[in-house]
């Protein structure tokens, strides 16, 4: 992403990833993790609001199809 000068956010790059699985017909598995690259980075959300610390996250889900 490119640095914005008002408000102030410096650029940043940034890598998502997902990883599925099947585990059975009907039953998927997933990891994903998301801003891999860095702790955590500054982000612009709207002119009102200041700019976001957005932190890395990693999450796990399940779905079940029935």
């Amino acid at each position: 992403m490119d640095a914005l000068a008002s408000p102030r956010v410096p650029g940043y790059a940034e890598a998502d990833a997902t990883i599925n699985w099947r585990i059975v017909e009907g039953i998927d598995l997933s990891l994903a993790g998301m801003n891999l690259l860095h702790e955590r980075h500054r982000e612009f959300i709207n002119g009102s609001l200041a700019a976001l610390a957005v932190p890395r996250s990693v999450t796990l889900g399940a779905r079940l199809e029935l």
